[in-house]
């Protein structure tokens, strides 16, 4: 026998992709199709999920490098979503395209530009993505929308007092169209944005469960280590290649811009290796005034000295006035 599902039982099994594009003309969501099959998640964004469970996690794809993107970015997801911020919690967004940088169009972390180019396109996901909820609960209730009302991960009734959770309505939610234009929250509806709120990526760095580059493996990968010139500007001159092969592990050792590479099994032979090669250098070319002093008085000089000028509009001194 042939059993048939439904689009409405296969998207609440599925989930749903949406992805938030900047063009000229302004900000818009689109459909991006469906996603796992297995799994019964609300996913109007590809940049967050919310489960059953009522958790909902912010996939984020700028790197944690102390400067706090991993609680920046997913307060503007639980703002616009009156999420419960108890009840998020981030994943690193792997390396694929759905998960850029919609202005950059990679996922770099520089320039103090995550905020700046991903703070209306999480704004418009997470808004959709509130819309839907909102939607999903005035039809179990058979209500208008405008009588519900989202907050704290949940859904209230006013007038009956109902109340539905994100994750008792994230399947039904997931068959809702995605809105286009879904309304933003003004700055006096905001409740999480300007506060102070936990930071979601320091439990996992005190219990020692945090992952970081070094704690990536894959199969046959090296370790590397860079024998350096002692000043800028120095030359190699000569180097002991081959009492560095004598060492076991060491996989391959040579010249790079920068001074010698060495590779090998583990960091402390590639470590061991470098020690090694004994890197005669050659100093002809190195400026030897350059130091910490020279470079800042180099600087506090061109204080005095007039700078480039970018647009060049009005008359600030007056204004300023």
């Amino acid at each position: 026998m042939r059993e048939t599902i439904t689009r409405r039982q296969f998207l609440a099994g599925a989930g749903l992709t949406l992805v938030v594009a900047t063009s000229p003309v302004g900000i818009r969501c689109f459909s991006m199709g469906e996603t796992d099959a297995s799994s019964k998640i609300f996913r109007p964004s590809a940049r967050f999920t919310i489960t059953p469970d009522n958790q909902i996690t912010v996939f984020v794809c700028k790197s944690e490098m102390g400067q706090g993107i991993h609680t920046a970015l997913p307060i503007l997801v639980a703002e616009e979503l009156e999420a419960d911020w108890s009840q998020v919690q981030i994943r690193q967004a792997p390396v694929t395209e759905e998960y850029v940088d919609p202005v950059q169009g990679s996922q770099m972390t520089y320039g103090s530009t995550s905020l700046r180019h991903l703070y209306e396109p999480l704004r418009q996901a997470a808004a959709a993505g509130r819309e839907m909820l909102v939607q999903a609960a005035a039809q179990k209730w058979n209500v208008p929308s405008p009588e519900c009302e989202a907050s704290h991960s949940q859904l209230h009734h006013r007038s009956s007092g109902r109340t539905l959770s994100y994750g008792e309505l994230c399947v039904a939610a997931s068959d809702l169209p995605i809105p286009e234009k879904p309304r933003l929250k003004t700055k006096s509806e905001f409740k999480i944005l300007g506060t102070s709120v936990p930071r979601l990526d320091i439990p996992a760095q005190l219990s020692g469960q945090a992952q970081f580059g070094i704690d990536t493996f894959a199969p046959q990968m090296l370790y590397g280590a860079v024998a350096r010139p002692p000043a800028y500007g120095a030359q190699v001159r000569s180097y002991d290649q081959q009492a560095a092969y004598t060492i076991p592990g060491v996989r391959w050792v040579g010249e790079i811009d920068r001074g010698i590479g060495v590779c090998a099994d583990t960091p402390e032979v590639s470590w061991k290796a470098r020690e090694a090669l004994q890197v005669q250098w050659d100093n002809k070319d190195v400026q030897s005034d350059l130091s910490t002093e020279t470079v800042e008085r180099l600087l506090i000089n061109s204080l005095d000295l007039p700078g480039a000028s970018a647009p060049h509009d009005g008359d600030v001194p007056t204004a300023l006035a």
